[in-house]
């Protein structure tokens, strides 16, 4: 499932979380290439790092392929979404934060922390996590990474859930793309999923691990 090439990538004083992270991400996300392109394999997909360390997919041949791949991990969770260029996404999975108070004080705007005053208990827990998590999906889906500050992304609002995912109104830098976000939360962890440059159905994100739903 993981090539020659990839293994490479881990090293070997790689921590055995760090190698567990690294192939449950690569197996999750290899067969949802698969699942995508009928008469393929998980085995045909190699994944390796641009110069930015985003994921970039390649056939058996090392032939780039046409399509915007994003892999997230935590805590025993994989994530990855695969959207066709031009397209470009982003997924973050993140258990709940424990104690959210210094992340909502440091990173947030005024605005996402009234989103999150009111609630108590879990409730904040999963607000403030969602609203993390959909910073860092954004930062993906614009090729930013961690790159950008935080507070230049991030929620102004989040929908109800329905059919299993809230709708997530973003703002980001002026100038550029405004990408469409999407959450899932449930009792231990939020998954969420943005895209550039599509405007149809939301692409493909699966999920996979220790407890996964």
């Amino acid at each position: 499932m993981v090539s020659a090439r990839e293994q490479a990538l881990i090293g070997p004083r790689a921590t055995e979380k760090r190698r567990e992270d690294f192939v449950r991400g690569r197996w999750i996300a290899k067969h949802l290439l698969a699942a995508g392109r009928p008469g393929s394999r998980p085995d045909d997909y190699v994944i390796l790092p641009d110069t930015l360390g985003a994921p970039v997919v390649y056939d058996d041949s090392l032939t780039v392929l046409p399509v915007s791949l994003s892999i997230s991990h935590t805590a025993g969770l994989a994530a990855a979404a695969v959207g066709e260029e031009p397209a470009r996404v982003g997924v973050d999975v993140e258990r709940l934060i424990d104690e959210p108070t210094a992340i909502v004080e440091e990173y947030f705007t005024r605005e996402e922390r009234a989103l999150c005053s009111g609630s108590g208990g879990g409730a904040i827990r999963a607000r403030a996590t969602a609203i993390w998590s959909v910073k860092e999906a954004l930062m993906k889906a614009m090729g930013e990474g961690l790159r950008i500050p935080a507070q230049a992304v991030g929620v102004t609002a989040l929908s109800e859930e329905r059919d299993g995912w809230a709708k997530a109104e973003v703002f980001v830098r002026p100038g550029d793309p405004v990408p469409r976000a999407w959450v899932r939360m449930r009792h231990d962890h939020v998954l969420v999923l943005a895209v550039t440059g599509h405007d149809g159905e939301p692409p493909q994100v699966e999920m996979f691990g220790h407890g996964a739903p």
